[in-house]
């Protein structure tokens, strides 16, 4: 492994895990060192298989196993590197794209149903990346600060945490428009979606509880007592 590793995501269709980075100076910083990398990781042997040396400060990863892309935040500042997502050939292991992006974004999230790559900023903005041509569509915003981002099954609704407002944003993913705001706990995080039951959880970092939302009514059926100061959470 790498200095200061921080985001990870795995592909299930190759078991490769992949992990970024930070480096010594952390994910924000604008010194140059080589140690600003994703390690790729053998699934069944859990050993490190290779180091792919990408941009300034690397901070999450999304991986397509649909086309065993993987796509990495540089949050390298004001450097020349940085605000960027590099994209990675899953089957070279070598970055094959570097899509500059708008300031500090943060988390990256790949719709395997559409293709399309979201990306979250330090504000309320989101990128759409075109995953075909690896080129930024469109930017929306959701009226508060954006974290973490998942899908329903069939690619048209995409669920973003506004972390400000204490709510999660519902978005058409055909106009980019959000269409409705679910209520949840104290600065919602982390999110992701359960396409066998339908059902969405959300973390709220200042409660301590993660919020659990049915889809089909966008309506809070349970909330989770969790402890400490949640942020990411995932599904088996």
């Amino acid at each position: 492994m790498g200095l200061n590793p921080f985001g990870v995501a795995v592909n299930p269709t190759t078991n490769r895990i992949y992990v970024a980075n930070a480096g010594g100076a952390g994910f924000d910083s604008c010194s140059s060192e080589p140690s600003y990398s994703v390690s790729v990781i053998d699934g069944i042997t859990n050993s490190v298989v290779n180091t792919i040396t990408v941009g300034l400060g690397p901070g999450f990863v999304a991986v397509n196993p649909k086309t065993n892309k993987i796509y990495v935040t540089l949050t390298g500042g004001c450097c020349a590197d940085g605000n960027a997502v590099a994209v990675i050939d899953g089957s070279t292991d070598t970055v094959v794209n570097t899509v500059t992006v708008d300031l500090d974004p943060f988390i990256v999230a790949v719709n395997p149903r559409t293709n399309v790559v979201y990306v979250t900023h330090g504000g309320d903005k989101i990128t759409v990346i075109d995953g075909a041509t690896d080129t930024v569509k469109a930017t929306f915003s959701i009226g508060s600060e954006a974290r973490a981002i998942a899908f329903d099954s069939n690619g048209k609704f995409v669920y973003v945490a506004a972390r400000n407002i204490n709510q999660l944003a519902v978005v058409d993913a055909s106009n980019n428009t959000v269409v409705q705001y679910i209520p949840v706990g104290k600065r919602p995080h982390g999110v992701v979606f359960n396409p066998a039951n339908g059902r969405i959880y959300v973390t709220n970092r200042n409660d301590g509880t993660v919020s659990v939302i049915d889809s089909s009514t966008r309506s809070v059926v349970a909330t989770v007592p969790v402890g400490g100061f949640p942020r990411f959470l995932d599904l088996n």
